[in-house]
């Protein structure tokens, strides 16, 4: 056997190495199993398979071990993207739900009382909303801002018009029910009344 024939014959050692790897990663898919038998049959023949051939043979199966490892690679960052997007559609859903309870908590923080009890009550409420809202804040809810900002059909639900001199044409003047984002998706428009 000439240096040559050993080169080659170390090459294929070495790409049957390669595709091994890459079956684990691609699951051991039984197509590329049966070609690394194939790798196996080429190099304990004799030795009267030609050079070109054998170069052939590793190009091809080269070609295959970078396809494999391209598909195992796409398919992870596929299930990743899949999982993520199943996260956040739960996450959304459930905030969704929880959205009406923030708002009777803040309905509750409105009221105004000179009773002492009540007001020791109302700072309970308030120690709560306050807790709930930064377990939200935590994972990504945010309020939107209106009160003063451009009207901006995105993220405002115009209810009304009004016309005041305190602000400018196209202004929001009123916020009447808080909107919310989750990672840069609306979850909830703010309900607004717009200046003219």
């Amino acid at each position: 056997m000439n240096e040559n024939e050993k080169e080659i014959l170390e090459r294929a050692d070495e790409v049957e190495d390669i595709y091994d790897e890459s079956l684990e990663e691609a699951r051991k898919d039984d197509v590329l199993n049966e070609e690394a038998n194939e790798v196996e049959d080429i190099v304990v023949e004799d030795d009267s398979n030609s050079e070109d051939v054998l170069k052939a043979r590793i190009s091809e199966l080269e070609n295959e071990v970078a396809r494999a490892h391209a598909d195992a690679q796409n398919y992870v960052r596929k299930a990743k993207i899949d999982a993520d997007n199943q996260v956040n559609r739960k996450v959304s859903n459930i905030v969704e739900h929880i959205l009406p309870a923030l708002d009777n908590f803040e309905r509750a923080l409105n009221v105004k009382s000179d009773d002492a009890n009540l007001n020791n009550f109302l700072k309970g409420f308030e120690m709560i909303y306050q807790q709930l809202y930064s377990a939200l804040e935590g994972e990504g809810i945010k309020r939107i801002e209106a009160v003063g900002q451009d009207f901006n059909p995105e993220f405002h639900q115009a209810v009304s018009t009004v016309k005041d001199e305190n602000f400018e044409s196209g202004k929001v003047v009123e916020e009447l029910q808080k909107g919310y984002t989750f990672k840069d998706k609306v979850l909830r428009h703010t309900l607004v009344k717009v200046n003219e």
